[in-house]
C-alpha cells in the first residue's frame, strides 16, 4: 500500500513515517507539508491511504478533500490525525476510516493502520470478485483473426500468435 502523510508539523510527520517504515504492508509513503503540496501529489500519483491533519495554515484538510472531490479524484482511505476534537463530525461526514487525536502514541497509529489495511484488503477483494466474471467473459470470447498482407497474399493470423509488430512504409 502507498500512503501519503499530510501534516504541517514536522514532529508528527516524523512519528508517522517511523511507524510506516516498520509496516510490511506499506510499499511506500510520501509526505506533504501543506494541502497545496498534497493536492499536487494526489493528482499526479496514486495513494491507498491518506493520513491527514485537519487544521493547517491557509487550507484545511477538509477543504483539501472538497477540492479533490470537485476534481473528480476521490480520496483514498482516510485517517484523520489531528489535535482538533471539534472537527470529528466534519471528519465523519468525509467518510474517514479512523480519527486519531494528537498527541498520539505509536500504538494508536498502529491500531488505526490495522483497521485501514484490513478494510482496504477487503475492498480490494470485493472489487476483484466483481471483476472476475467480466474477465472470464473476455477470456472466453472467440478472438477474430488479423488480416495482414505478405508477399502479395493476405494472411489471417491469430492475435495470440503475434509477438511483435513492425511498420514499413505505408504498411
Amino acid at each position: 500500500m502507498h500512503v501519503l502523510i499530510v501534516d504541517d508539523e514536522p514532529l508528527a510527520q516524523t512519528a508517522l513515517t517511523n511507524v510506516l517504515a516498520r509496516r510490511r504492508e506499506v510499499e511506500g509513503f510520501d509526505t506533504a507539508n501543506d494541502t497545496a503540496e498534497a493536492l499536487d501529489k494526489l493528482t499526479h500519483r496514486s495513494f491507498d491511504v491518506l493520513l491527514l491533519d485537519i487544521r493547517m495554515p491557509e487550507v484545511s484538510g477538509i477543504e483539501l478533500l472538497d477540492q479533490l472531490t470537485a476534481l473528480g479524484r476521490f480520496p483514498p482511505s482516510l485517517v484523520f490525525v489531528t489535535a482538533c476534537q471539534q472537527h470529528t463530525l466534519a471528519a465523519c461526514n468525509k467518510h474517514g476510516v479512523e480519527y486519531v487525536l494528537k498527541p498520539f502514541s505509536n500504538e494508536r497509529i498502529e491500531e488505526a493502520l490495522d483497521i485501514v489495511f484490513r478494510r482496504s484488503a477487503g475492498e480490494r477483494a470485493v472489487r476483484l470478485l466483481e471483476t472476475l466474471p467480466h474477465l472470464q467473459r473476455i477470456v472466453q470470447q472467440k478472438r477474430e483473426k488479423i488480416a495482414i498482407k505478405a508477399n502479395g497474399r493476405i494472411l489471417f493470423i491469430d492475435p495470440d500468435d503475434v509477438m511483435a509488430v513492425h511498420a514499413e512504409g505505408n504498411y
